[in-house]
């Protein structure tokens, strides 16, 4: 219910203010924060500068965007998109059965955040492992995410859902809204091949996603 946006500053102090913007996820995506604090730290430095607040034009607002994405999805456009993801993801591979500590199923889907802070050598490593064939560090991190997996349950015919920003043309890239999309992949290992192997398997449906996105 409205409103979706709600601002409110919060005086501590005559020199002390805590300022919280509770936001709908609807109105914006990740990447879209990232633009909202550079606007908001830009009106606040040219308040206290006391100038006008310097902005990029927009080209369109999210409204183009929406109405634009309707005429698209349409007709011969929209039956090629369902044909490559009912090809793709019909039949779906069964659940995932990872093994548990107590030796049983979870009874529960409680989930959890784990952070982990991987050494600059590995990162560099695995980066140029993927570049020698055209491939991203995404799509590397993918397969040995896949490739864990694989291992953790036996299970080689693997869909995994990531995010896509969703922001193809140029003209959205300063925009502020909802554009991001999920995106599965999916993709049948091979048990015996190696590393590069299977990279390259992740490499193909993944294009393959970015391309079909909609």
């Amino acid at each position: 219910k409205p409103p979706l946006l709600r601002p409110r500053l919060f005086r501590l102090g005559e020199d002390d203010h805590v300022f919280f913007l509770t936001m709908h996820h609807i109105l914006a995506d990740g990447w879209s924060l990232g633009l909202l604090l550079q606007e908001l730290r830009e009106f606040y430095e040219s308040e206290m500068e006391g100038r006008e607040p310097v902005l990029p034009e927009l080209e369109i607002q999210y409204p183009d965007f929406a109405e634009w994405e309707l005429e698209t999805l349409r007709g011969e456009t929209l039956d090629s998109l369902q044909k490559y993801w009912k090809q793709s993801l019909t039949p779906l591979p069964s659940s995932l059965e990872l093994p548990h500590a107590s030796g049983g199923k979870a009874t529960d889907f409680a989930g959890a955040h784990h952070y982990e802070r991987l050494p600059a050598s590995d990162v560099q490593g695995l980066r140029l492992l993927v570049q020698e064939e055209e491939s991203t560090l995404f799509m590397g991190f993918l397969t040995l995410l896949k490739l864990l997996l694989y291992r953790s349950s036996g299970q080689s015919d693997l869909a995994v859902g990531t995010l896509a920003a969703g922001r193809e043309q140029p003209e959205l890239e300063r925009l502020i809204g909802f554009f991001s999309n999920t995106l599965v992949r999916r993709t049948k290992l091979d048990p015996e091949g190696s590393f590069r192997e299977n990279r390259r398997l992740v490499r193909t449906t993944t294009l393959g996603g970015f391309t079909h996105q909609a």
